[in-house]
């Protein structure tokens, strides 16, 4: 299922500067000829000098992983931050399972039926799933967990409209007691009819069950707050389940016993939550095992002069932008947007704050993704098409050379978060750029969940953010962010021609025509601009050489993994 916040709003304002960062040593942006492959896109640099590594690091029985500040929320359904997803991960699992591109394979779900109209869907589950307090797993665990996102008083953060299950409606509405596509065949067989076909089905049914006995006891149909109570303190059926939270510092989970793929190799996993300032340093002293940093030069060169650290680099999946009200009069006109496009210095964006180890990025798509195409307009930066552009559009330079047009001063009020290093060092590059065009940015600092809280009311005129990318771009990207009326789609934008094309692709089974499709919509963003794209940047993981096992990759979270790791 998708997560509605995770994908337009988190992963930049908390995370750029964290998470999704480069790797390599160029000064250069990268540029077509450097573009990667799917095949040659995961880079793995092994430790030099083992010895090196601190001998407080790496207790064999727990294993430490720098990240960002946890949320809270700690099941998938309501995760809001890339920590929480983390967790969740280690703490659940879902019908299906994930292979290294990301594409689903058998999980709980031992094999799946699809009926000949495409429209049902029967999962045969494994009989050996047990939960954390060692009560079995069963269809009935299955349907609570569908039928909760498509609760009238539900908070979390998937959007039930985007699932066609039939009934679902009726049930969200309150005019049906049960959703009359989800039916248990018996205690390790269910049954999900749709209203139409949907080609991404899988990725938004298929990732989490939860506990019906446990969650269900303090729930209601239409009263959901007994399930959110017990959102720090969950019940799943993964690989660990969480012992501690400590908010605003780390969450402790302990190995799950029953976990059906066996027992994780690691007794202990804490998330730690860092900062740039520390990250470094808990490395170096052993205080962590696994963190991300920035790919700059002087970053990667004092990793591998540690000696003892592993290093992993791959494209981000994650896209980096300017997100526009686009009802706000100033945005409204996409030869406005376009402009705002052309005249914006990306690669000087890049070299400022990844040092040239971004890619600059002109559609809504990983470089490393099968999807994605080059054949969009690339809005090399022009300034003096941008200003002829914004003439044209009749916003006028006034005596005090910013822009007017019915009356009205072209100022942008510029939301980002006030704790974001890469935004620091972005914010005076747009505002010395758009300063040229004769706009004048005026910034607006807040934390975090300030600035998500607004962007989910539309409550701005622009602001800095990111999106993650899943392996499936239809359900984790373009539905979620671009459909009219969508609940990510911050931005309200709204394209009918885009709508059409998204419905089409949801309804194609054939995997070369619903590229081409899915390539369509792209084309139809780029043109559109309901944000102003800027880069993507290369990640890189640096993990202890003791801590083997372990798998870094772009579209399957290595937290699916965990207990497959070990600490030599």
């Amino acid at each position: 299922m998708k997560r509605k916040i995770l994908a337009i709003s988190v992963i930049a304002a908390m995370f750029s500067a964290m998470v999704f960062t480069g790797c390599g040593s160029s000064n250069t942006v990268k540029d077509a000829a450097t573009e990667p492959k799917m095949d040659n896109v995961v880079k793995v640099t092994k430790a030099t000098d083992k010895s090196k590594a601190p001998d407080s690091s790496s207790k064999k029985d727990t294993l430490i992983i720098g990240t960002g500040v946890p949320g809270g929320n700690f099941i998938s359904f309501y995760a809001q931050t890339l920590t929480d997803a983390y967790i969740s991960d280690a703490i659940t699992d879902g019908l299906v399972d994930w292979d290294d591109s990301g594409s689903p394979i058998p999980g709980i779900a031992k094999k799946w039926d699809i009926s000949k109209d495409g429209l049902t869907y029967t999962f045969h589950l494994r009989d050996d799933v047990k939960f954390s307090d060692g009560k079995p797993l069963t269809a009935d665990d299955v349907k609570f967990s569908l039928e909760l996102v498509f609760d009238p008083s539900f908070s979390g953060a998937v959007d039930h409209s985007a699932i066609p299950i039939k009934g679902g409606e009726a049930f969200n509405k309150g005019t049906a007691k049960d959703i009359e596509g989800i039916s248990v065949k018996d205690p390790h067989t269910i049954a999900v009819t749709l209203d139409k076909p949907n080609s991404s089905i899988l990725y938004l049914i298929g990732t989490t069950i939860i506990s019906k006995d446990y969650f269900g006891k303090d729930y209601t149909p239409g009263n959901t707050k007994g399930v959110e109570a017990k959102l720090q303190t969950p019940v799943g059926c993964g690989q660990y389940q969480v012992t501690k939270y400590i908010p605003g510092q780390e969450v402790d989970l302990k190995a799950n016993e029953y976990y059906w793929k066996g027992k994780p190799k690691i007794k202990n996993v804490i998330f730690k939550a860092t900062t740039e300032e520390n990250k470094m340093q808990n490395l170096t002293s052993g205080e962590t095992d696994i963190d991300t940093f920035d790919g700059t030069p002087e970053n990667i060169d004092q990793l591998k002069s540690m000696g003892f650290l592993d290093l992993t680099s791959f494209p981000s999946s994650s896209i980096f932008y300017i997100g526009l009200n686009c009802k706000d009069p100033k945005f409204s006109d996409k030869n406005v947007r376009q402009a705002l496009e052309y005249g914006l210095n990306r690669e000087e964006m890049a070299k400022t704050v990844f040092k040239g180890n971004a890619y600059i990025i002109n559609e809504p798509q990983s470089k490393a993704h099968p999807t994605y195409t080059k054949e969009v307009n690339e809005y090399k930066y022009n300034l003096n098409k941008a200003n002829k552009m914004l003439d044209a559009a009749g916003w006028k330079k006034g005596s005090d050379g910013i822009r007017q047009k019915d009356g009205n001063k072209f100022v942008i009020h510029l939301m980002s978060s006030s704790t974001n290093a890469a935004h620091k060092l972005e914010i005076p590059i747009i505002k010395e750029n758009y300063k040229k065009l004769g706009i004048d940015v005026e910034p607006e600092l807040m934390d975090l969940n300030t600035l998500l809280s607004k962007s989910d009311k539309k409550d701005f005129e622009a602001y800095l953010m990111g999106t993650s990318l899943g392996a499936d771009a239809l359900s984790s990207n373009l539905a979620a962010n671009f459909k009219t009326g969508a609940p990510s789609n911050n931005m309200s934008y709204s394209n009918a021609k885009v709508d059409d094309l998204i419905d089409q692709a949801y309804k194609e089974a054939d995997e070369a025509k619903r590229t081409g499709i899915e390539q369509k919509i792209y084309k139809d963003i780029n043109e559109d601009l309901p944000f102003i794209f800027t880069y993507q940047p290369e990640t890189i993981w640096a993990s202890n050489s003791r801590v083997t096992g372990v798998k870094f990759m772009p579209y399957n979270s290595f937290c699916h993994n965990i207990y497959k790791i070990q600490i030599k």
